[in-house]
C-alpha cells in the first residue's frame, strides 16, 4: 500500500511494523508444513481461554485465513522515500504452540531486520522487550509513534 502511495506522488509516508516478518524461502517452507486448521483451532482455544467472545473469535478466524494467504504473496515494490519503523520483539511468544515453532523462533530471532530491509530504503529498527502478541503494550511503541506524530 505504501509503495502504491509513493508511486502516486505522496511524499510523507510513515509505516509502523509491529514485529512484522517478511517470509523468506525457509519460513515459507516451515509454514507450509503447518496444518492450518490445527493452528486456527489452537488459536481459537487460546482466545476462548483468555475470555474473548465467540463472535470476535469467529471474526479473527475468518481474518486469519486471509492473513495466511496474503503472507505467502511476494512483495512487488520497494519503499524508497517513506520511513519505516520496525518494532522487533525480542522475546518468544509462548501463547500458541504449533509444529516447528521452536525452530521458527530461533530463526526469526536471528533476523536483524525481519527481512524488511530489501523492501524499505529508510528502515529504523527498534528492539522491544516483549513478544509478538504484546508488542502494542510496550510503552516505547506508543512513545515513538506519538513523538513522530508531533513532529509531523
Amino acid at each position: 500500500m505504501a509503495c502504491i502511495l509513493e508511486q502516486r506522488g505522496y511524499k510523507k509516508i510513515t509505516v509502523y511494523l509491529l514485529d512484522t516478518i517478511i517470509k523468506d524461502k525457509y519460513l515459507i517452507g516451515q509454514f507450509n508444513k503447518q496444518n492450518t486448521d490445527a493452528v486456527k483451532q489452537s488459536t481459537a482455544e487460546y482466545m476462548a481461554k483468555e475470555g474473548y467472545e465467540k463472535d470476535y473469535i469467529d471474526k479473527v478466524m475468518l481474518a486469519m485465513s486471509a492473513e495466511l494467504e496474503v503472507s505467502k504473496q511476494p512483495i512487488t515494490g520497494k519503499l524508497m522515500m517513506g520511513k519505516v519503523f520496525l518494532f522487533k520483539a525480542l522475546e518468544e511468544d509462548l501463547r500458541i504452540d504449533y509444529v516447528g515453532k521452536g525452530d521458527v523462533w530461533k530463526y526469526t530471532a536471528l533476523l536483524k531486520d525481519n527481512n524488511i530491509k530489501p523492501f524499505a530504503q529508510m528502515l529504523t529498527i527498534i528492539s522491544v522487550p516483549c513478544h509478538h502478541g504484546n508488542v502494542l503494550q510496550e510503552p516505547v511503541v506508543s512513545k515513538v509513534i506519538m513523538s513522530r506524530a508531533v513532529e509531523n
